[in-house]
C-alpha cells in the first residue's frame, strides 16, 4: 500500500504542476463524484490539505480527484471539510488544457478552492 499511495502522490503532482500529457476526453459528471467521499488528504502546508479521491467514477478508467486547498488542522478534518464542499457543486467539469496539461476543472463554488480530475492512465505513463 505504501507504493501505492506513493504513486497516488506523484499522480497528484503531476496534476498541480501540469507534467500530465494532453489528450481530450469526457469528464466524469460531478453527481457520480458526489457519491464517493474523500479518502486522502495530504499536508501542502501547516493547516492546509490537498484532498482527493481515486475511482472510476461510472467510467472506463480510473480518475484522480483532487480539490485543494483545504484549510483544516487534521488530514481527517481536511476530509470532512473537502466533503462538505464537494456536496456544494452541482456543475459539470469542463476538460482544459494548460501547458501540455490534459484535466476537468471543477466550479467550486469558491474561487480560493480548486477541483481538477484527471484519468490515472495518462499519468501513469511518466
Amino acid at each position: 500500500m505504501k507504493f501505492r499511495a506513493k504513486l497516488f502522490s506523484f499522480t497528484l503532482a503531476s496534476i498541480l504542476t501540469g507534467s500530465v500529457f494532453s489528450v481530450q476526453f469526457e469528464c466524469p459528471k460531478i453527481e457520480v463524484i458526489k457519491t464517493e467521499d474523500f479518502l486522502f488528504a495530504e499536508k501542502i502546508k501547516e493547516n492546509f490539505y490537498l484532498t482527493y479521491n481515486i475511482s472510476k467514477f461510472e467510467t472506463d478508467s480510473y480518475w484522480v480527484f483532487v480539490l485543494r486547498p483545504i484549510e483544516a488542522e487534521t488530514a481527517n478534518k481536511a476530509k470532512h471539510r473537502a466533503n462538505e464542499v464537494l456536496s456544494k457543486m452541482y456543475e459539470q467539469g469542463v476538460f482544459m488544457e494548460e501547458d501540455g496539461e490534459s484535466f476537468c476543472q471543477y466550479p467550486t463554488g469558491d474561487n480560493t478552492l480548486l477541483a481538477r480530475a484527471a484519468p490515472e492512465n495518462l499519468l501513469s505513463t511518466m
